[in-house]
């Protein structure tokens, strides 16, 4: 396709300088004719303009020609040229092989020229194979493999892998597989790819671009832009002009060659010109900026250098024109960030383009399987991707996992899930299977379990159920001799995992007081204390919610400034909330004028108080000071602090303090001397073994806020005794 589009354009250059190619072609002493581009028939003006030019000569197919012929715009197929032979002005398709010279010829799609002369100004959508290119001839477009000795100039060109391309003039983009040697580079040319050696010498006004290359011993450079990606020997010679990348470590687009604020403009071949490794830079926003027909261009490459943020910003139209071989680019590092709209569009056709290593070694394997549609991929189709030991029922598509394996149920779908910051939920309607239609749904098993339960601190279980609110908490409510009580957890879709065998079905509790739940199907579901109403929550605290991911950034404080709450799967929330009395005047950072605090909210669910509110509707004129809508904090110094805020329902929810990410606190802390355990607590603590004793690490609510020497300064997490 790549061959196809740029040889459209350079056929219509190459008949706007018809007259200049044919006159060098003349005063170099070499075959000569008519423009391959002038195949309408137009013969007799051709001659006219060059009157010295061979009479026209009608081949057959399979021939073998032993003199000059202009074959005056024919196409011919499967010609033999002998030695002291030449044919031009037309086309040529088949298999050609030649000893003697071609002139002005258009090389058709597929066909293969092996060997012999090539002058004047020529086409190549086929492939051209161990020729000479002779001087002031022109070839544009096509695969070029074997031995190439080229004095005049190639453009657009490929070239193969293992094969040698020497001397002459590359120009626009270079595809290189093979090894270049010794070769000038025209203005802007763009050389991706392959081995170079020798003298290569590009324009003063406009350095080439040599991209993905690995440059040989010896050789000598000038007038190139070196991409980040280029290797370079310690005994290359540096000549004038030479221009290195501002970082290695973190190259920018203008390292590449690429300007990013014209990426919405970028043409089909502008694109071919860029190296893989670019997309490396791509970000969602840069994704969405490239025109739609750029994505038809994608290839295999391209596709693994996308980050995993990257490929879960492609849309459904965007992969409607990936061609099939550019799916087999997606790796395990990338290809289970497929969003969910794409997943349910896929077929079968490009499920299969994908290699089934990538899918199988992906850190989540099963958040691909729930997506997908099963209207479009049957369980039998599937059963090639699935990783060792899994395995698939083909008639209701239900997957199951060894032992510890991670979950992922498909993922909930409504707006409440960004509006309040909320991390990816399990929609518990669906089951672990197929596009999570087959079997039983998660919700459905929970139930179950709940009824086999043991009593747990003397609570009948039988008496409450398992159901996800419209904003997709996981409540336990009760019935009966327990009516108006409510618990609340978030239902992370990576918060589910398969249990042993042997694991009895039913609710417990872990050694850090956290809930978990074991279904008749061994899911194992680990209940995270969470916010009852998320959406109230950023409601009272008055802003907007955070919707970024939980992927790990060296800079992830800043992704915080102008929202008020943050839920991730390990139950800790990050809220922002406005300096006043409220706050007790707690440390800001200079440029803020608002408390960053993280806490752990109690799965408790206080019922609204009768006294002031009825079906949810409350008379707040009334109500107390501390019963009012907000957070609150209370002026206790214990250890174990705490806080509650108050819906616009009139419910409310004790919060705990804890520590942003405390699974990575845990390693911090984990990795101390004398440290023996940690285990994180539901109530937002830490108990740890030191040195054989027992104690409880308990955050709180005060922070302490220490200037950056610099605004890019990065801070490495550590932890400090203090004395006392």
């Amino acid at each position: 396709n790549q061959s196809t589009d740029t040889n459209n354009t350079d056929t219509n250059q190459s008949t706007d300088t018809n007259n200049t190619d044919t006159n060098q072609s003349n005063n170099s002493g070499q075959d000569s004719g008519n423009n391959p581009s002038n195949s309408s028939g137009q013969n007799s003006d051709s001659n006219q303009i060059n009157p010295s030019a061979p009479p026209t000569v009608v081949l057959s197919n399979s021939e073998s020609v032993t003199q000059a012929a202009n074959i005056g715009g024919q196409t011919v197929q499967d010609l033999t040229i002998a030695q002291g032979g030449s044919v031009s002005n037309g086309t040529l398709a088949g298999s050609i092989n030649s000893e003697g010279l071609i002139s002005n010829i258009i090389i058709d799609t597929g066909a293969t020229l092996n060997g012999g002369l090539i002058s004047g100004s020529n086409i190549n959508n086929g492939t051209i194979r161990d020729a000479t290119i002779t001087a002031y001839s022109e070839i544009t477009g096509g695969l070029f493999e074997g031995d190439i000795i080229n004095r005049g100039m190639l453009s657009n060109i490929h070239l193969g892998i293992g094969s040698t391309l020497t001397g002459g003039t590359l120009s626009d983009i270079i595809q290189n597989k093979g090894t270049i040697f010794d070769v000038s580079l025209n203005a802007q040319t763009r050389l991706i790819g392959g081995v170079m050696g020798g003298i290569i010498k590009g324009s003063a006004a406009k350095p080439a671009y040599l991209g993905a290359v690995e440059i040989l011993s010896g050789a000598t450079l000038s007038h190139v832009r070196i991409s980040p990606t280029t290797q370079l020997p310690d005994d290359v010679v540096i000549g004038e002009g030479v221009i290195f990348p501002t970082s290695y470590n973190q190259p920018s687009f203008a390292d590449f060659g690429i300007d990013e604020t014209q990426l919405s403009n970028m043409d089909i071949k502008a694109f071919q010109g860029i190296e893989p490794a670019v997309l490396g830079l791509f970000e969602p926003k840069h994704l969405q900026q490239l025109p739609l027909a750029i994505f038809a261009e994608f290839e295999a490459a391209d596709m693994s250098y996308l980050q995993p943020a990257t490929v879960s910003a492609l849309s459904v139209e965007q992969l409607e024109q990936l061609p099939l071989d550019a799916l087999a680019g997606l790796t395990a590092n990338n290809v289970d960030a497929l969003n969910r709209d794409v997943l349910e569009t896929m077929n079968a056709e490009q499920l299969t383009a994908i290699t089934p290593e990538a899918i199988q070694q992906a850190v989540q394997p099963a958040k691909i399987f729930t997506q997908l549609n099963p209207e479009k991929i049957s369980p039998a189709q599937l059963k090639a991707y699935l990783p060792k030991d899994w395995t698939i029922d083909e008639e209701t598509g239900k997957i199951t996992t060894p032992t510890g394996t991670k979950l992922t149920y498909k993922a909930l779908q409504n707006t409440v899930v960004q509006q309040a910051g909320l991390p990816e939920i399990a929609d518990l309607s669906t089951s672990f299977s197929l596009g999570g239609t087959g079997d039983s749904s998660a919700q459905q098993d929970l139930n179950t379990g709940l009824q086999q339960s043991v009593s747990l601190d003397s609570v009948d279980l039988n008496q409450f159920i398992f159901t996800q609110n419209e904003q997709g908490i996981l409540n336990i409510i009760g019935e009966g001799d327990y009516a108006g009580i409510k618990f609340a957890f978030l239902p992370g879709v990576n918060n589910i995992e398969q249990a042993p065998l042997d694991a009895p079905v039913g609710l417990a509790q872990d050694e850090g007081g956290f809930f978990i739940m074991i279904t008749p199907e061994q899911q194992e579901f680990f209940l995270t204390p969470s916010s009852n109403d998320p959406v109230g929550l950023v409601n009272v605290l008055g802003g907007e919610s955070i919707t970024t991911n939980d992927t790990e950034q060296t800079n992830q404080a800043c992704e915080y400034n102008d929202s008020v709450a943050k839920f991730n799967q390990s139950g800790d929330v990050l809220l922002k909330i406005s300096q006043d009395d409220n706050t007790r005047n707690r440390n800001t950072r200079g440029f803020e004028t608002e408390v960053h605090v993280v806490g752990m909210f109690d799965a408790f669910v206080e019922p609204a108080p009768d006294d002031f509110c009825i079906d949810g509707e409350c008379d707040w004129a009334q109500m107390p000071d501390n019963l009012q809508m907000g957070m609150h904090f209370s002026d206790n110094l214990r250890a174990l602090q705490q806080s509650y805020v108050t819906y616009p329902d009139g419910s409310s929810q004790v919060v705990y303090p804890t520590v942003l990410y405390p699974e990575k606190f845990e390693k911090l802390i984990a990795a101390l001397d004398g440290i023996e355990k940690v285990i994180y607590q539901a109530d937002g603590s830490f108990k740890v073994i030191y040195f054989g004793q027992t104690a409880t690490l308990y955050p709180n609510f005060e922070t302490q806020v220490t200037a950056l020497p610099n605004p890019n300064a990065l801070v490495k997490p550590s932890i400090e005794f203090q004395e006392g």
